[in-house]
């Protein structure tokens, strides 16, 4: 049997509290640990010999399927994440489910040959595929979460940028009646700052976490960090607007 190909990609208060949940759903899709999104998953044990006995070579096809079998429960999860991000763009939800559905034909590939492998050497070649040609833990994974993140906070800015025209008008027509506006202005000028801050943070980072590949790491890995980054300094630059969106609701009361 023929080792598988590498996949080919490889208003008002209740405004006020859709912003503070969606910026809750930012904050979680961005808790992805470092140490899940960097830390290097070792090979599976004890497939490293080119040749061996019966008994290892039975070890070392189970410890790779137990590492296949890992693999799969990771990609359950991410697959429930992408079907249940309820910002996700169609674009980016198409494309996760592509790649996801790739990874998964190219495993279950594997995970189909490697009983019947006869030495080490080929079990050896398959642990190393399942790793190098699929990077479930160092690639995927972090598209995913990264994805669904910067979606989420592109949504946010764009309620908020849908609100700003109201804000103002009301604001113009407080001050046609005589009243007192300019905390509320300034209020304003802040959110229209912390907003403008953060569409500029999160612009373009579905399209380029969504851009790697496999074979793409470990340079990739740099391109996720500065997401990452950026997406938190958009995620504090919203509950700053969020801030000042509740601050204008309550002087508008």
């Amino acid at each position: 049997m023929q080792t598988p190909t590498a996949p080919s990609r490889r208003a008002g208060g209740r405004l006020a509290a859709g912003v503070a949940a969606a910026a809750l759903l930012v904050a979680g899709a961005l808790a992805l640990s470092p140490s899940v999104a960097s830390a290097a998953r070792p090979r599976a044990a004890g497939v490293a010999a080119a040749t061996c006995s019966a008994t290892a070579l039975s070890a070392a096809q189970a410890a790779a399927g137990r590492a296949l079998s890992a693999r799969d429960t990771r990609l359950d999860a991410l697959v429930q994440a992408v079907g249940t991000a309820a910002r996700l763009t169609a674009t980016d939800r198409s494309t996760l489910t592509t790649d996801l559905d790739d990874e998964r034909a190219g495993l279950e590939g594997l995970e189909q040959k490697v009983p019947t492998d006869t030495t080490c050497a080929e079990v050896a070649a398959d642990a190393e595929a399942m790793v190098v040609d699929y990077r479930v833990y160092l690639v995927m994974s972090p598209q995913v979460h990264l994805a669904i993140a910067a979606d989420a906070e592109s949504a946010i800015v764009g309620q908020l940028q849908g609100l700003e025209p109201t804000i103002s008008a009301r604001i113009a027509a407080a001050r046609a009646r005589g009243v007192t506006v300019a905390a509320a202005q300034a209020t304003f000028g802040d959110l229209e700052a912390q907003v403008a801050a953060a569409a500029h943070s999160s612009a373009s980072i579905a399209a380029s976490v969504l851009a790697a590949t496999p074979a793409s790491y470990p340079g990739c890995v740099q391109t996720f960090e500065q997401d990452r980054a950026s997406l938190e300094s958009g995620r504090t630059a919203l509950r700053h607007a969020h801030a000042d969106l509740k601050t204008l609701i309550a002087d508008a009361r």
